[in-house]
């Protein structure tokens, strides 16, 4: 090949990779732009008003006293709001679930639940209005077993439990729905040192040491539902048709 073939080729290589390069680089910046960010827009906009990653973590690694109280209704966004495709790090901090712990805390033996009290701190919030709320889950539950939000203290079928929640309007909300068999279960108290009902009486009171319904059908048996019995903690199936106590839940 001649020598102005061959600076031919070359100029020809160079500006192909000089077109593909500025073409990954736009492209790349693109993206970056419609990605937008994970961390905030902006700094908190004061101090314990909005979650840095390190109270997020702190958060997860049940660290509960590094996490800073959000005071009702003083939360501000930074000046800088979050673009379309950004969520702030309160939005990501409420999102989040931690597995709780089942209360138990006397052991019986080496390696057993009360030894280990694996899982988040039972941790509740009562809201003033009626309402419990689970810290650990963000779920919201009618708080008295014998009020509005479980029934008037009555029992009723299944189906007349799934209706009662959806037409419920109590403490404001209207949102209200069965719960299903894990998120009753998770209210559950596991502990010898309190009488049945095994639940948190303090956040939860009046609650009857009988069956409550929950929202699943047993896979077994589908004229079966799931069931808690607080008077000792497990889950049952039975009739759709019996009647059961209920605890609403949003």
């Amino acid at each position: 090949m001649s020598k102005n073939n061959k600076n031919k080729v070359s100029w020809k290589y160079n500006l192909l990779y000089g077109v593909v390069s500025i073409s990954l680089t736009v492209g790349i910046g693109y993206l970056l732009i419609r990605a937008g960010n994970i961390d905030s827009p902006g700094v908190p906009d004061s101090a314990g008003r909005m979650y840095t990653l390190e109270n997020i973590y702190d958060y997860l690694t049940e660290v509960d006293s590094a996490v800073p109280t959000k005071p009702t209704g003083a939360f501000a966004n930074p000046s800088a709001g979050p673009g379309s495709t950004m969520h702030t790090l309160d939005d990501i901090f409420s999102s989040l679930t931690r597995i709780p712990a089942t209360g138990q805390t006397t052991s019986y033996r080496t390696a057993d639940d009360g030894d280990h009290e694996t899982g988040a701190t039972l941790r509740y919030t009562d809201n003033g209005d009626g309402t419990t709320t689970d810290n650990n889950t963000g779920l919201m539950w009618a708080q008295d077993g014998d009020e509005a939000g479980c029934n008037n203290g009555s029992t009723a079928t299944w189906d007349n439990a799934i209706d009662y929640c959806l037409g419920l309007t109590f403490a404001t909300y209207s949102d209200w729905r069965l719960p299903n068999v894990n998120e009753l279960f998770l209210i559950v108290k596991h502990d010898a040192s309190i009488s049945a009902p095994y639940i948190d009486h303090t956040y939860f009171p009046n609650t009857q040491s009988y069956y409550y319904w929950s929202s699943t059908t047993d896979p077994d048996d589908t004229d079966d539902a799931r069931n808690v019995k607080f008077g000792n903690g497990n889950v049952d199936y039975c009739s759709k048709d019996d009647d059961f106590y209920v605890r609403c839940v949003r």
